[in-house]
């Protein structure tokens, strides 16, 4: 009788080698292979143990006892591609912003994927598979991308790796600017702030300085400054005009991605206010009307331009009709000044007046400010008293060729010239 295999070789999922194939192994003595035969036998595998298959193979064993009767059962090896690709992925990159806070990220600029290897796939390549930009906040900070590459071998075997891509922010400049009106010979107050985090160093600044009127006081061009710079120059306007100073501010990267936006910032420097008095006397009678004529010195200023006058004069000697001593503050240029002014005493007195010119603030933030660099102009008014006198008779009544003597006496204590007085006969 032939032999009995009551139990074959089951089948087998094997994993390909490295080299994409599988070599086959002895299963005469694979535990569940069961014979029943009470002679001696001998068991046989074709294919042999050792052949190299790359696909589904049927492998089949004999058992033949020493009659020369056999027996045979069959089952499948079913190798697969069960390796996992390998890839090198590029290393941490870092790009720069555009002005416009767009970038590019193409992989020809931030490194492709090299040494693409799989055992049984050939040519695969791996490509990016997903860029997360949620760490990317603002174009004012520096963030990242996590670039995922991804390399798949076709039979399932997928392998995804990491790359980071840093993104440089916009370079950029906020100057802060205390005052864009200046007067005359005073100081800038602007100060070079900005809201980039880099992903190393710090932010720099460069500027330009151009001028109108040949104003003085700065220096361009400037390089290098730190955030936080105050820039205080002293601005010298040597016209009787409003002239202008323009700062151009451009911010650097730390990191080499070049520079930002240029920031303009024009301040406007005033001249320094002067004025002319004109007055037609400057000695007159009691209770006269005294004019003053004041002219504005300047051709332009940005501001209301008027002027100030102090009348400095004792109350108890001198009345000025509606006035008191002290300042009458910001006088039209268009007004004549005009004060009545009386002598209440029988000395000669006077009246200092000073004139200011002055450039008034025109924002209205704070409208107690004034340009009033210029000097003052002091003109004394002198005040003669009104003239009076005293006449003495021995009598009124007097016979024919009498003579009559009169004593005149002076009524005042101070002039200025002569004091005479006149006699008419009626």
């Amino acid at each position: 009788n032939d032999p009995v295999i009551t139990s074959c070789v089951s089948d087998r999922d094997v994993s390909f080698d490295l080299g994409c194939s599988f070599t086959l192994l002895d299963y005469t003595t694979a535990p569940e292979l069961v014979i029943a035969e009470c002679s001696p036998y001998e068991i046989t595998q074709s294919p042999v143990a050792g052949t190299i298959i790359s696909d589904t193979t049927v492998v089949t064993i004999t058992v033949t006892d020493e009659y020369g009767n056999d027996v045979a059962c069959q089952f499948y090896i079913n190798p697969s591609d069960n390796t996992d690709p390998t890839f090198t992925v590029p290393p941490t990159d870092t790009v720069c912003r555009n002005l416009d806070c767009s970038y590019n990220i193409d992989p020809s600029i931030t490194g492709d994927v090299v040494n693409e290897w799989d055992n049984c796939a050939v040519g695969i390549q791996a490509f990016v598979h997903i860029d997360d930009n949620t760490n990317l906040t603002s174009c004012d900070t520096a963030g990242y991308i996590i670039r995922t590459w991804r390399l798949d071998d076709g039979s399932g075997n997928i392998v995804d790796q990491d790359q980071i891509i840093w993104v440089e922010p916009v370079p950029t400049v906020i100057p802060i600017v205390q005052d864009t009106i200046l007067c005359d010979s005073t100081y800038t107050n602007v100060r070079l702030s900005s809201p980039n985090v880099f992903t190393y160093g710090s932010l720099t600044f460069d500027y330009t300085v151009a001028s109108t009127g040949g104003v003085t006081g700065y220096t361009t061009p400037v390089t290098g400054l730190p955030l936080d710079h105050m820039i205080t120059d002293q601005l010298v306007n040597p016209t009787n005009e409003v002239q202008t100073v323009t700062y151009m501010i451009t911010p650097v990267s730390p990191t080499g991605c070049g520079n930002g936006h240029s920031e303009q910032v024009v301040i406007a420097v005033n001249p320094t206010p002067w004025l002319t008095v004109d007055i037609a006397e400057t000695i007159y009678c009691d209770s006269s009307t005294v004019e003053f004529t004041v002219t504005d010195g300047l051709e332009s200023a940005t501001g209301e331009r008027v002027y100030r006058v102090y009348r400095d004069y004792d109350p108890l000697n001198v009345h000025i009709e509606g006035e008191n001593p002290g300042f009458d503050e910001d006088q039209s240029y268009s007004i004549t000044l005009s004060d009545e002014i009386r002598n209440l005493t029988s000395q000669v007195q006077t009246v200092t007046y000073t004139f200011k010119a002055l450039i008034k603030d025109p924002r209205g933030a704070d409208p107690g400010y004034y340009c009033d660099q210029g000097g003052d102009t002091t003109i004394v008014i002198t005040m003669i008293p009104t003239p009076r006198l005293a006449v003495d008779v021995a009598e009124t009544v007097y016979c024919d060729s009498s003579t009559v003597d009169f004593l005149i006496t002076d009524g005042l204590t101070g002039s200025m010239g002569a004091n005479v007085y006149r006699l008419t006969r009626i």
